[in-house]
C-alpha cells in the first residue's frame, strides 16, 4: 500500500470541506493490511455544537493519535466524531491470544453466588459472566521497530484519509437531502409571508379607522390636548399594530437563508441564527395581529420556522 501522508495540502483539504451542504451525522469505514497487520478504521459522527474527537486507538497505533487529530481537524468543523481502529496481526501470532481477566471473573462469580444464596435466584451462568465487558480481551501487539512503525503509520494515514472521504461524502448526501427539505420550508415561509403582507395591506383601512377612533377618544378626554402629544399617540398606535416591517424583515431572512443553502460549507450556525431571527419576527407578528388572516399566517410561519430550525441544527 502506498504512503498516504500529506495526500493533499491543508488549504486544499479545508477548501474541500467547505463544498456543499453537509449534515453532522454519518458513518464510514476503511480496511487495509500493511506491515504484517490487518486493520479497520471506523468513523461515526453525530450532532454537536463544536468539533469533538473521540479516538480509540490500540497500542501501538496510539502513538499516531496527535497526527490523526490534526488531520481530522483539517477537514471537519462540527460534530462529535467517534474514531475506532481495530488492529491485529495478519499472521495470527501469539500476540493475539485471548486473555482472561481472572481476578475480575472470580470477583463476579463470588458476587453472583452470594446474591443467589441471599435471594434464592439461580446464580448467573459462567458464559453470561464471561460475556461481560472487560473479562475477555486480546494481548497487545509487541512494540514495533522504526521501519515497521513507519510503514504501518503511512498505511493507517492513507486509510484514515479514505475513511474521512467516505464520512464527508455520507454527510454530504444527508446534507443534500436536508437542504431540499429546508428549501421547501423556505418556500412555505415565503408563501405565508406574502399572505401576511396581503392581509396587512388589506387591514390598513381598519388600522386607520382605529387610529381615528383613538384620536377622537383622546380629544374627548382632554379639551386642550397638545397636538404634538396627539401625534405621538397616533404614531405609537400605528407602530404597535402595523406588521409590515416584521414581514419585510422575514422576507430578508428567508432570502439570506436561501443564499446560505446555495453557498454551502459550514453554515449550520448561521442558519440557526437566522431561524432565531425569523422566529422573533413571527412572534412579533402574532402579538401585533388584529386580523384573523394575520394570526393564521403568523402561526403557520412559526410552525415552518420551528421545523426549519430543527433541520438547521443537523447541519455542519
Amino acid at each position: 500500500m502506498r504512503s498516504g501522508r500529506d495526500t493533499a495540502p491543508e488549504g486544499q483539504l479545508q477548501a474541500e470541506s467547505e463544498m456543499g451542504v453537509r449534515s453532522m451525522t454519518g458513518f464510514a469505514r476503511a480496511n487495509g493490511e500493511a506491515a504484517g497487520f490487518l486493520f479497520s478504521i471506523e468513523l461515526k459522527s453525530v450532532n454537536a455544537r463544536g468539533l469533538e474527537l473521540r479516538l480509540q486507538l490500540p497500542h501501538p497505533a496510539d502513538a499516531f493519535e496527535s497526527a490523526w487529530r490534526r488531520r481530522l481537524k483539517q477537514r471537519l468543523t462540527r460534530g462529535t466524531v467517534h474514531v475506532r481502529l481495530d488492529l491485529k496481526r495478519a499472521n495470527g501470532s501469539a500476540d493475539e491470544e485471548t486473555i482472561v481477566d481472572h481476578d475480575r471473573l472470580d470477583l463476579l462469580c463470588r458476587i453472583a453466588e452470594r446474591y443467589a444464596d441471599r435471594t434464592g435466584v439461580a446464580p448467573a451462568r459462567l458464559d453470561v459472566l464471561m460475556a461481560l465487558p472487560g473479562i475477555l480481551g486480546s494481548a497487545e501487539p509487541a512494540g514495533l521497530d522504526d521501519v515497521t512503525r513507519d510503514a504501518l503509520g503511512n498505511a493507517l494515514t492513507e486509510a484514515l484519509d479514505a475513511a474521512i472521504d467516505g464520512l464527508i461524502e455520507a454527510r454530504r448526501r444527508e446534507g443534500s437531502a436536508l437542504a431540499e427539505v429546508m428549501a421547501e420550508l423556505l418556500d412555505e415561509m415565503k408563501e405565508w409571508s406574502e399572505r401576511a403582507a396581503d392581509a396587512a395591506e388589506a387591514a390598513v383601512p381598519a388600522l386607520k379607522k382605529r387610529i381615528e377612533e383613538r384620536a377622537s377618544e383622546l380629544l374627548e378626554q382632554v379639551e386642550a390636548l397638545d397636538p404634538g402629544r396627539l401625534e405621538q399617540e397616533m404614531a405609537l398606535l400605528a407602530v404597535k399594530q402595523d406588521v409590515r416591517e416584521e414581514i419585510e424583515r422575514l422576507r430578508v431572512h428567508v432570502a439570506a437563508a436561501r443564499a446560505l443553502l446555495a453557498e454551502g460549507g459550514a453554515i449550520g450556525r448561521k442558519l440557526d441564527f437566522l431561524a432565531q431571527e425569523m422566529n422573533r419576527e413571527a412572534n412579533t407578528l402574532c402579538a401585533k395581529a388584529q386580523d384573523r388572516r394575520l394570526t393564521e399566517a403568523g402561526l403557520a410561519l412559526k410552525a415552518a420556522i420551528d421545523r426549519f430550525r430543527e433541520q438547521a441544527q443537523n447541519i455542519e
